[in-house]
């Protein structure tokens, strides 16, 4: 009897594909099993130590900002007297009660199943974005405690997941948006509505943005506060010498406009710079700045050399560059938010791209 044409073959493909997905399967259940065993042996017991009245312990390696201040908040004071500024983090441990295991259970499937989302919308498998997003450390290791930092690359992933037919998951996204910051609520309101919108009324609104900022910028509220940190921080280092100038310029000549790309590189490029100024010294302790530096940078890299076309994606990238570079300061962290744009972006390529 003859054998069907190309069933050896159809066969073959079917078992390279399981294998492939089996393996990455397994992928996945080594880096979640690697976060429990982090938390478990080195978060935990640092959680459990802290006290009123040891201020701010040392942070261990893989834990996200502020943790303190959010538990401080969360044990000590109610739920109307909590700074607007943290409201979303602290509100996010009142609700579990302030229990670092459910914490911690919570954020980790929280995001898994936003994860899950974002790659059915993108069409890609499961456990192929689950392992991309997960090896990136700047994602990964904000699931051990509350903190803005998670709750808007999550609120992300969903508005990103959206389709007509599971506005569920839109309803999800504004849900986890009320968690993060005041500054990321506005940027997804101006967001939502710009991204059907022509594109002369996006350039025309981004450039009034722009300019509104460069006028008013030392009236930002608490920028007065943020300048008294970085004239502290210059005065007790040398590398804080651009910040300085790029404050100057903003503050006294209003020259915002100047120092966005300035800023928004520097950001982006925090863990990089710090590497080569301290050496192989610096992984001991920011070793998660300077591995989510390199994937930030090369992913902008990738993103500019596209060939591109205006798309939601982008418009949300440069309305988040443009409000981050408002703070005084670079910290890598403050670009998190557009991991999940970046990640669509590269990953969904050929549907928001012109063919060259």
């Amino acid at each position: 009897m003859n054998k069907p044409k190309g069933g050896f073959l159809s066969i073959t493909g079917l078992r390279e594909v399981v294998s492939s997905e089996c393996l990455m399967k397994i992928a996945v259940h080594l880096i979640v099993i690697l976060l429990a065993y982090q938390y478990s042996f080195n978060i935990r017991p640092w959680l459990n130590s802290l006290t009123l009245n040891n201020g701010y312990p040392p942070y261990p390696n893989f834990i996200s900002a502020d943790p303190f201040v959010y538990w401080k908040y969360a044990t000590t004071y109610g739920w109307s007297e909590i700074p607007l500024n943290i409201f979303g983090p602290v509100y996010f441990a009142k609700i579990f009660f302030c229990n670092f295991d459910a914490i911690f259970i919570a954020n980790l499937a929280i995001l898994i199943l936003s994860i899950k989302c974002f790659a059915q919308r993108i069409s890609q498998s499961n456990y192929l974005v689950l392992i991309v997003l997960l090896i990136n450390p700047a994602i990964s290791s904000q699931v051990f405690f509350v903190n803005k930092e998670l709750y808007m690359i999550i609120s992300a992933l969903l508005f990103l997941s959206t389709t007509r037919t599971k506005s569920w998951i839109f309803a999800a996204a504004c849900l986890m948006a009320l968690f993060t910051k005041i500054e990321f609520l506005a940027v997804v309101g101006l967001w939502l509505v710009l991204r059907k919108q022509s594109y002369l009324v996006i350039v025309y609104s981004l450039f009034a943005l722009i300019g509104a900022i460069s006028i008013f910028y030392s009236f930002i509220p608490g920028m007065a506060d943020k300048e008294s940190v970085l004239t502290y921080a210059s005065k007790n280092s040398q590398s804080i010498g651009l910040s300085s100038l790029w404050q100057y310029l903003a503050t006294e000549y209003h020259l915002f406009f100047l120092v966005i790309v300035p800023r928004v590189l520097q950001a982006s490029s925090a863990g990089i710079v710090e590497l080569f100024r301290g050496g192989i010294s610096v992984l001991k302790n920011g070793w998660v700045t300077v591995i989510s530096s390199f994937i930030f940078t090369s992913m902008l890299a990738w993103i500019v050399t596209l060939k591109r076309k205006v798309t939601a994606e982008v418009i949300f990238l440069s309305l988040w560059f443009v409000v981050s570079a408002t703070l005084p300061f670079a910290i890598h962290r403050y670009l998190f938010p557009c991991y999940p744009f970046m990640y669509f972006i590269i990953l969904k390529r050929e549907q928001i791209y012109e063919k060259g």
